[in-house]
């Protein structure tokens, strides 16, 4: 009987062992999401990351402000470019923009820029470490 409860024990040091040494999945897997004001102080934004595939971040931004209003919008990767935009908010003055990125080895800093087209020259601008 103390043979089998000492086997027992050591069976269970050896799984808790194991668990303990397996990583816990990536680090990035909870979706990661910012907002702010913009420089025109009525206009806010919001960018959010999150994974799309194993290979691929799903992107949004979106602009909350006056309707019809017009935005130029630049989306980077670790500096890269990924993608640029023109946008004008709708009638409840909300605009988004969704793009699937490719996730980048290490952690992924997403920045997107965006500047009202009209006189003023308003800017919104925010980023996101997103894994690593």
């Amino acid at each position: 009987m103390r043979e089998r409860n000492l086997q027992t024990l050591r069976a269970a040091v050896l799984i808790a062992a194991i668990v303990a040494a397996v990583p816990a999945g990536p680090a990035h897997a909870a979706p990661t999401k910012r907002s702010g004001s913009c420089t025109d102080g009525t206009s806010h934004w919001t960018l959010s990351v999150q994974p799309a595939t194993k290979n691929k971040l799903k992107v949004v931004f979106t602009i909350k402000g006056e309707g019809g209003m017009g935005w130029q919008v630049a989306l980077s990767d670790n500096g890269i470019g990924v993608t640029g935009a023109d946008v004008t908010l709708g009638k409840k003055g909300t605009s988004s923009i969704t793009r699937v990125i490719a996730n980048r080895t290490g952690a992924d800093v997403i920045a997107v820029s965006a500047t009202q087209r009209v006189v003023g020259g308003y800017t919104c601008s925010g980023r996101i470490t997103f894994g690593g």
